[in-house]
């Protein structure tokens, strides 16, 4: 409209809807393009960044290999360990069990500190 006003120019309702029809076509276009360059670009990254199988075939077992395959296992598992560990001394239910057992304790500790009564038993003098 803006347009037509400077350059002084009047056209139809009909004209100027299907003028814009195909401009929001021609953007809409455009738009679908750069998506599906963006997808592709995307897969190509994904498609680089994927495993890649080799036909190479392991060395052979040397004493050292073994060896230090060995060592990284028991350092790895010993880690898993240790993190499960400390998982587990900082989990609830690891607290849990420690109130339970130190009131078991302190319960224990009071019931020794308490004095029962003493009975005894008298013999009465008694005549027959």
């Amino acid at each position: 409209m803006e347009k037509m006003k400077m350059k002084k120019a009047s056209f139809r309702w009909s004209e100027l809807y299907q003028a814009k029809s195909r401009s929001l076509e021609k953007k809409e276009k455009e738009v679908g393009e750069r998506l599906k360059k963006m997808y592709e670009k995307e897969d190509a990254r994904k498609q680089s960044r994927q495993v890649k199988v080799l036909d190479k075939v392991p060395p052979s077992n040397t004493r050292i290999g073994v060896i230090n395959k060995g060592l990284s296992k028991g350092k790895k598992s010993n880690q898993m360990m240790n993190k499960i560990k400390k998982q587990y001394e900082n989990s609830l239910a690891k607290r849990n069990l420690d109130f339970v057992k130190m009131k078991r304790s302190a319960a224990a500790k009071c019931s020794d500190h308490i004095k029962k009564p003493i009975t005894t038993v008298q013999a009465m003098n008694v005549d027959f």
